[in-house]
């Protein structure tokens, strides 16, 4: 019988995170392994996990503090590499804040049941405006309406999720391949983008296309926020093409070491984010206008182009 571990990254996460547990614990197949890692909360969330793991009788069930805050991008990717101690054959990816429909585990299993090359599934969510939150965009794809189970969609150019994080579930040996591409180092990337981006690469990424939980919008989400804008410093347009440059590097070095299906097009968008980010970074305004020019095709959209020419003159 296959194992399945469940990862979640806290940080103050009190006010949210039982309901979560008790999702996770009325799971209609439930977790092998519950593994919680927090990112030094200040809010009382470790002392709610501790009582809520030993009031239950949890045994399979674990919280770890680190030493010090991490960020939530390293603070994932370092339970990835717990769940792989574990020796779980299906990871499933969990944020405090959220509820899991009970039959979540038991359906995205199946589905790796019935397509054995799939590395990632994801789901539908339904979503609840808590207090200040934001819808801030809705669903980020629509997959076909007649399908359940949909393939991610090739978009070389796509550097972001299908869905949210907390309703993937990958495989052990892709866990596996993920981290042996993602050192420590590159702190800039999250751990859904990333999986998303190779996923569809690789095209072993789909979507079961059924609510599996309900996605809580509050003020305190890390999702939508921090966007780029004509106001942003120069040094925040540096940092969102050197963030989108890992993830093309990353996602091309995945490709060259298990011989994907669309290496060729990761390498040219990885090549085409290095010149979009050395552009920027030397503010060379000619190779920038070249740029736009001879690579207009590589833009995820028409703002990409006219964004790289006018950050070259902000402070």
């Amino acid at each position: 019988m296959v194992s399945t571990a469940v990862i979640m990254a806290t940080y103050n996460g009190a006010e949210f995170i039982e309901a979560q547990l008790r999702s996770i614990q009325s799971q209609t197949r439930p977790a092998d392994y519950v593994i919680v890692r927090d990112d030094q909360s200040t809010d009382g969330t470790v002392s709610i996990v501790e009582s809520y793991i030993a009031k239950n009788n949890l045994i399979n069930w674990q919280i770890i503090v680190n030493e010090k805050n991490q960020g939530w991008r390293l603070n994932f990717r370092q339970l990835i590499i717990d769940a792989l101690v574990t020796g779980a054959d299906y990871l499933f990816f969990s944020d405090h804040d959220d509820n899991w429909s009970p039959q979540k585990i038991e359906r995205q299993l199946a589905c790796f049941e019935q397509v054995a090359t799939a590395d990632l599934i994801s789901s539908d969510y339904a979503i609840e405006i808590v207090g200040d939150g934001k819808l801030s965009g809705g669903i980020p794809y629509n997959f076909p309406k007649d399908e359940i189970l949909s393939r991610y969609p090739f978009d070389m150019k796509k550097n972001s999720i299908y869905r949210l994080g907390w309703t993937n579930a990958i495989t052990r040996n892709f866990a596996q391949k993920i981290i042996d591409i993602w050192q420590e180092e590159i702190g800039d990337v999250s751990h859904d983008t990333l999986v998303s981006m190779i996923a569809s690469n690789a095209e072993t990424g789909y979507n079961l296309n059924e609510e599996l939980g309900i996605h809580v919008r509050h003020g305190g989400n890390s999702s939508g926020t921090g966007y780029l804008s004509l106001s942003s410093p120069h040094s925040q347009h540096l940092a969102e093409l050197k963030r989108d440059m890992h993830y093309f590097q990353l996602t091309y070095d995945f490709a060259q070491k298990n011989q994907t299906i669309h290496k060729g097009e990761a390498e040219k968008m990885m090549k085409f984010y290095e010149k979009r980010f050395k552009n920027a970074s030397e503010r060379r305004f000619f190779a920038t206008i070249f740029q736009a020019i001879l690579d207009r095709r590589l833009y995820f959209d028409v703002k990409g182009p006219i964004r790289d020419i006018i950050f070259i003159f902000k402070k």
